[in-house]
C-alpha cells in the first residue's frame, strides 16, 4: 500500500503512469497502446503484435531468466518460480474471516474506495 500510495501522490505528474497487472491480463495490447500513447511513440501492427507477445506472461516465464528480476543470477531458486501462475487475487478463500476483516480495516482506513477499487482489481479498461 505504501508502494502505492507513493505513486498514486505523483501520478498527476506527465512522467508517471501507473499501469495495473489486472488491466495487462484483461487487454495486454490496450496496456501497450495507452503506453504508446503516453510516450508519443506509435508502432505498425506487425510490431505491435511482436511486443505483446514478447510480454506475455507465457513468454516471460518462458525466458524467465531473461525477465525475473537478477535473472540468470541465481537470485530465485527458480527464476520460473518469480511467474507463478499469471493470475490475480489467488489470496482470497486462503486468510481466515479475521485476516480478511483486518485486512478490510486497514485498506478502508487508509484509501478511498475508488483507490481501493483499482489497487484491487485495476481500472477495469486498459
Amino acid at each position: 500500500m505504501q508502494h502505492y500510495k507513493a505513486a498514486l501522490a505523483v501520478s498527476e505528474r506527465p512522467n508517471v503512469a501507473l499501469f495495473h497487472y489486472a488491466d495487462m491480463k484483461r487487454d495486454l495490447v490496450g496496456t501497450f497502446e495507452r503506453l504508446a500513447g503516453r510516450l508519443g511513440v506509435s508502432h505498425s501492427a506487425a510490431d505491435l503484435a511482436e511486443l505483446v507477445k514478447a510480454a506475455s506472461f507465457e513468454n516471460m516465464k518462458r525466458n524467465a531468466a531473461r525477465f525475473a528480476p537478477s535473472g540468470g543470477k541465481g537470485f530465485f531458486k527458480s527464476d520460473a518460480g518469480f511467474f507463478p501462475s499469471g493470475s490475480n487475487a489467488k489470496w482470497l478463500g486462503k486468510v481466515s474471516e479475521g485476516e480478511m476483516s483486518a485486512y478490510n480495516a486497514i485498506m478502508d482506513a487508509h484509501l478511498t474506495p475508488s483507490e481501493r477499487d483499482w489497487l484491487e482489481n485495476g481500472s477495469g479498461e486498459a
